[in-house]
């Protein structure tokens, strides 16, 4: 007797992860024929029917109301049954799966090991041998583990891993895997919300992000946001810079993307109930992220001044330790020197931190650096495009208030320079934007 053919429920849309048998069409042990009717499954846009894909003797072990996962196994197809509808013993050495065909309907799609992909371990006491899947198998052997140490029958890494973390101190580490920060709690952070577990088909994504050429779990985008002018006066702190104006925009985008005021911890995604910015300070000898407290409901005024303010008590170190750990996502400003690019590291509870850079065309970027348990690459996109538009729709509004300036100098209509009044020249730039020009620096070209 042997397996012949596998049964997988196929993803038809990626609104779903679970779906519901609403008909079972052939019991458990029936013979099939290949294309014949099993299953219909319903989802939340439509019911799909799931058929056999080879000939023989199906086994199962589905029924009405069950709840299944797109991308499990729900079923198996063997070439032999006796006579009591359960397959008969086989001989040695022959699969895993044929001596236990129906394990693959308990195993979800993050945990389901690649199909003859197996390897036996020992025999525990009473016959039972557990399978292990490669990776499984590589990870146990490592830390000297056999089948005879796990209690179910078909063995994942997560299952090693759990093992593994269940005997070992805190300062040992799995190999290739950094430790994590430590399980979020409500006494650990007061503004912490309701928890959301994550779905088979995110942990799948996950354990493939953690075993991968990478090992991590975080990625980063970004967006070049061109030219802001310089809203400050000469020995402001901040000349040159839009960081108030990034934590300000940031702040009030948060509760669209609610995501990245978010952690991740055991597996779930916690977010938090208030929105604080976090502030990255730095003078080389320390690195402390100060949290603004309710960020998005604070002026831009009141963020510059709460800025300047912990800068100050921040050089006299002064902050408290709650000032340093309340932030739920932080900015980084290294606009101060020229640089291309920013690869910014996610502190821990944290699932978005934004890097902030000036290149030497004195023009302005801003990458998120963000946590893939968490969310998508898809929607920290979105977030840059719309924290990008912003920052620029406020440097417009800015501009509409003041003297018309030259885009280049700053050099306003009423200067010196301009003393023949002849104003300024509109121009367009090689992007499309219209902007204001000098006769100084038209000339200049």
């Amino acid at each position: 007797m042997a397996v012949v053919g596998e049964i997988f429920l196929e993803r038809e849309t990626a609104n779903d992860e679970d779906g519901v048998v609403v008909a079972v069409h052939v019991d458990s042990g029936q013979a099939v024929k290949s294309g014949q009717p099993l299953f219909d499954v319903e989802h939340s846009k439509a019911t799909m029917e799931v058929c056999a894909s080879v000939d023989g003797f199906v086994l199962h072990e589905l029924a009405k109301g069950t709840s299944v996962t797109f991308g499990s196994r729900i079923a198996c197809v063997v070439d032999a049954i006796d006579a009591h509808g359960s397959a008969p013993p086989s001989p040695a050495g022959a699969s895993q799966q044929a001596k236990a065909p129906l394990e693959a309907a308990r195993i979800s799609s993050g945990d389901k090991p690649s199909v003859g992909t197996a390897a036996a371990s020992s025999s525990p006491a009473g016959g039972r041998r557990p399978k292990l899947s490669r990776a499984a198998a590589k990870l146990a052997d490592q830390f000297g583990l056999t089948g005879a140490d796990f209690m179910v029958d078909l063995v994942s890494t997560a299952d090693v891993r759990k093992k593994i973390g269940a005997g070992r101190t805190s300062a040992q580490t799995l190999p290739g895997r950094r430790e994590a920060a430590p399980p979020l709690t409500v006494e650990a952070l007061s503004n912490v919300g309701l928890a959301e577990r994550i779905s088979p088909r995110k942990s799948e994504e996950i354990s493939l992000l953690q075993t991968g050429a990478g090992n991590t779990t975080q990625s980063t985008l970004g967006v070049r946001i061109g030219k802001i002018r310089s809203r400050r006066e000469a020995g402001d702190t901040f000349q040159g810079k839009i960081l108030d104006l990034v934590v300000f925009e940031a702040s009030r985008l948060m509760k669209q993307f609610p995501k990245l005021n978010s952690a991740f911890s055991e597996n779930q995604i916690f977010k938090y109930s208030s929105i604080n910015a976090g502030v990255a300070f730095d003078s080389g000898a320390k690195l402390v992220v100060y949290g603004i407290e309710n960020s998005n409901a604070k002026s831009l005024r009141e963020i510059r001044e709460e800025i300047e303010d912990s800068l100050d008590r921040y050089l006299s170190d002064r902050l408290s330790l709650r000032e340093m750990t309340r932030a739920t996502f932080t900015v980084t400003d290294l606009s101060a020197s020229q640089m291309e690019f920013v690869l910014p590291i996610l502190p821990a509870r944290q699932s978005c931190i934004i890097g902030v850079t000036r290149n030497s065309k004195e023009e302005f970027s801003t990458y998120v650096g963000f946590d893939h348990r968490v969310t998508e690459g898809r929607e920290v996109a979105l977030f840059l495009d719309q924290l990008a538009d912003r920052i620029a729709s406020f440097d417009r509004q800015t501009m509409a208030t003041e003297p018309a300036r030259c885009f280049f100098c700053e050099t306003s209509a009423g200067d010196g320079l301009n003393d023949d009044k002849r104003g300024l020249l509109k121009i367009v730039r090689p992007g499309g934007d219209e902007v204001l020009c000098c006769n100084t620096c038209w000339l200049g070209w």
